[in-house]
């Protein structure tokens, strides 16, 4: 499903494009953004 707390999609806000779509086992419970 779209909104599952397994899927992780990690988007390009400033070109507006998704880079990686990842599903994990268990539940993404918190994301760290690193802005480099």
């Amino acid at each position: 499903p779209s909104l599952s707390p397994r899927r992780l999609c990690l988007f390009n806000t400033v070109k507006g494009t998704a880079l990686r779509d990842l599903n994990f086992l268990t539940s993404v419970l918190a994301v760290r953004v690193n802005k480099k």
